[in-house]
């Protein structure tokens, strides 16, 4: 069996609507980040965990918003930080995927962070709404 294959025998189905309407950006978070972001979900949040450690943050005595602003302000300003969730994910992209990828990663980086910001404020904070 070739890489990928075992790459993608590893990954939830989620089984997502798609439509003809959808962007490129966003047929490949739906079927590509989405289920590498839930299959990586615990190293995910270990790696933040670390993070609050490391700078002697106190995740759960934060109020929800105060939440919100921490896990967003740490994954926008902290360009290692970013670098080492992208890798995260990425390194589970089969080469076609990474093939994709590459011309829009601006894009999809974007949205990653995004999804992966909303992904462990509602780890953290389960009761927080978010829209």
């Amino acid at each position: 069996m070739d890489r990928s294959k075992k790459v993608l025998s590893i990954r939830p189905n989620l089984q997502l609507p798609t439509s003809e309407q959808q962007a490129d950006a966003e047929i490949f978070q739906n079927n590509t980040l989405r289920p590498i972001l839930k299959l990586q979900h615990s190293i995910l949040v270990a790696r933040f965990d670390n993070d609050a450690l490391t700078l002697k943050a106190k995740l759960h005595t934060l109020d929800d918003t105060k939440m919100v602003d921490y896990i967003s302000v740490r994954l926008k300003q902290d360009k290692k930080l970013q670098r080492e969730y992208i890798g995260l994910i990425t390194a589970l992209f089969t080469l076609a995927e990474y093939e994709n990828y590459w011309p829009m990663r601006s894009e999809i980086n974007r949205r990653l962070l995004g999804m992966l910001a909303k992904r462990l404020i509602s780890h953290y904070k389960p009761e927080t709404k978010l829209y």
